[in-house]
């Protein structure tokens, strides 16, 4: 994923804030050192609720063992929906 990102140009500086022992330390980092394979779990997740997928199904594929925390994402497809079904309507 962060050779990806520095490929697509995010090489854009960003602060990230992190702790020593209890010593504040702040860095200078280019943002695609923040990318993992867990940044596109969530918008992946998302949409794919939105097309229709049955939570079930994402549950196995996800491997979250509570359905609690996937519901999170089910929340937000869900008003992701309702904002299209209200731009539709205008």
């Amino acid at each position: 994923m962060k050779e990806l990102g520095q490929r697509c140009g995010l090489d854009e500086s960003t602060f990230v804030l992190h702790y020593q022992n209890t010593k504040r330390i702040t860095e200078r980092v280019p943002k695609y050192s923040l990318l993992s394979s867990h940044t596109g779990r969530h918008p992946s997740v998302t949409q794919s609720l939105e097309r229709g997928i049955p939570i079930e199904a994402l549950q196995k594929f996800t491997t979250h063992k509570d359905l609690k925390t996937l519901m999170r994402y089910a929340k937000e497809a869900d008003a992701q929906k309702k904002v299209q079904m209200e731009k539709a309507r205008d």
